[in-house]
């Protein structure tokens, strides 16, 4: 897992992430955000597919939305890791996910910070 040099920061508000791949066959990735930083984000979803490969390091999009409201046009992006979120409750039935992101372009502290707001 590599480590963000830049300052994190978490939303206010509820916000999802929709990961779009460049793969057939895989149905985008959805779920809240964790927290974003200039150069990438953090998020956590549930696989709608079992036994799926999300490919690393290659180019795919992703937008930010709040309830029906988008945070952001599709920012470029890379996959930096994918991996599975250890359990914390015997009631959890689908195992959660955890995904880290790279953007391509950083992203102003301006627009992190009126996201954040």
């Amino acid at each position: 897992m590599q480590v963000r040099e830049d300052i994190r920061y978490t939303a206010v508000k509820e916000t999802m992430v929709i990961l779009s791949l460049p793969t057939e066959g895989i149905y985008p990735l959805v779920g809240p955000l964790v927290d974003i930083s200039r150069s990438g984000l953090c998020f956590t979803y549930l696989p709608l597919q079992n036994d799926i490969d999300i490919p690393l390091q290659v180019q795919c999009e992703i937008v930010l939305k709040y309830g029906f409201r988008s945070f952001s046009d599709p920012i470029p992006c890379k996959i930096i890791y994918e991996k599975a979120v250890p359990r914390t409750s015997l009631s959890l039935m689908v195992p959660v996910r955890r995904c880290g992101i790279q953007f391509l372009t950083p992203l102003s502290v301006a627009v992190i910070e009126s996201f954040c707001s």
